[in-house]
């Protein structure tokens, strides 16, 4: 999988990478926040922290969604705090 360096610039130990990907049921987007959880491992998983530097999910937020805020087919958003560990 190619990632792009979206997040070169936070190489820096705890610097945060914070990311957030919208909550659809439906289309194309449906499930989206299940590909930032197969591309950086959870801090607290087996395979986070083997010799190497990693982008891991240090946390996870369900934030509901706002009125005027946003598309109308979302139906919240989930917020990652990403970090070097």
């Amino acid at each position: 999988m190619k990632r792009k360096g979206c997040a070169d610039g936070c190489r820096e130990v705890g610097s945060t990478f914070w990311l957030a990907i919208p909550q659809r049921s439906t289309g194309r987007h449906e499930g989206m926040g299940r590909t930032v959880e197969d591309a950086f491992p959870s801090f607290n998983s087996v395979e986070c922290c083997e010799g190497e530097q990693k982008l891991v999910v240090m946390g996870r937020e369900e934030v509901g969604k706002q009125e005027g805020v946003g598309r109308a087919d979302e139906g919240g958003y989930t917020i990652f705090e990403i970090q070097w560990a």
